[in-house]
């Protein structure tokens, strides 16, 4: 994968970032995750 560095700006660097360990721990939740949201009260 080519370089992005000259066509996004640090903060959007970060974003990305963020973005990628979201996916990450979506897909391999830690059990503390699991158990906020069996406890979460749901949106109304």
């Amino acid at each position: 994968m080519p370089s992005y560095s000259n066509q996004l700006q640090p903060m959007e660097r970060w974003a990305v970032v963020n973005y990628i360990r979201a996916l990450q721990r979506a897909e391999y939740p830690r059990e503390s995750d699991i158990k906020r949201l069996s406890t979460a009260s749901p949106s109304k």
